[in-house]
């Protein structure tokens, strides 16, 4: 070892002095400029909302109906909160028995951001589900139940546009609570989503497979599991299009029903 650092140390000494005054061959200020050719999705952070997981990324849920526009004091001007308020529409999530919300409720939506970087998100949601009332064209308030449901939610970028999402809640309900049936579990769930294409000059490159799984705990126990296998494309943040298909497995619980859901928005 002693005579290898010798002779590297040798062949240093011979070498020419450095000119300090000469012009670098690559500028410093062009380090900090971003490269104009194609560019990797791995960069970008896909964050799109999976069917029945809750995002650990602030998003708002833009399909909720409002007969009116909320008042300017209810719209979040700050970058940590995200609030969406409106008339439930269950067409645009994948629900089961024992959900709340759903046709004839109100339904507020919460979140705010713990931590976020590059890569990470995390963020703590809060759901409300009401009745809207007979004078809003809504169930009356004795025919259903008022849900809050929390949770906490994680969302993790990793290599090659790869991404992680997983999510615990659970709903407490507090008035009406035996109007309609409700999961009251504690639920859990993880995906895992990945693109199809690799660069953003890709035609579609907003196109995005996903595979998740659900579950109910009980006493440190899993009761009930479901796959969620998906496709997602979302040409820019205008509009997009889901697929998700639920597998139950295992006996099949009268709360978990197999089939499809389709959706799409556009926003103009």
């Amino acid at each position: 070892m002693l005579a290898w650092l010798t002779t590297c140390l040798g062949g240093l000494a011979q070498l020419a002095p450095i000119d300090l005054s000469r012009e670098p061959v690559v500028p410093p200020l062009a380090l900090l400029e971003p490269e104009t050719g194609p560019t990797s999705l791995n960069s970008s952070g896909p964050r799109i909302r999976l069917f029945r997981i809750q995002p650990g990324f602030l998003s708002e849920l833009r399909w909720l109906e409002m007969d009116e526009p909320p008042p300017d004091d209810l719209e979040p001007d700050v970058d940590w909160l995200a609030l969406s308020i409106g008339s439930d529409n269950p067409y645009f999530e994948m629900r089961q028995r024992g959900d709340p919300g759903g046709v004839g409720f109100a339904r507020v939506h919460t979140q705010v951001q713990i931590w976020e970087s590059e890569r990470t998100a995390c963020s703590l949601g809060l759901q409300a589900f009401t009745p809207l009332g007979r004078e809003s064209d809504g169930l009356a308030d004795r025919d259903g139940p008022t849900v809050l449901s929390p949770a906490l939610a994680l969302y993790h970028l990793l290599e090659d546009g790869r991404a992680v999402q997983a999510y615990i809640g659970k709903n407490v309900p507090l008035m009406n609570s035996s109007a309609q049936p409700l999961r009251r579990l504690l639920q859990c769930g993880v995906a895992v989503q990945q693109p199809l294409f690799s660069l953003e000059t890709d035609p579609l490159s907003g196109l995005y497979v996903s595979l998740g799984a659900l579950g109910l705990l009980q006493r440190e126990r899993m009761r009930g599991v479901e796959v969620l296998p998906g496709l997602h494309w979302q040409p820019d943040s205008t509009w997009w299009l889901s697929a998700g298909y639920v597998l139950p497995l295992g006996a099949i619980r009268r709360e978990m029903i197999p089939g499809w859901q389709v959706t799409c928005s556009w926003q103009y």
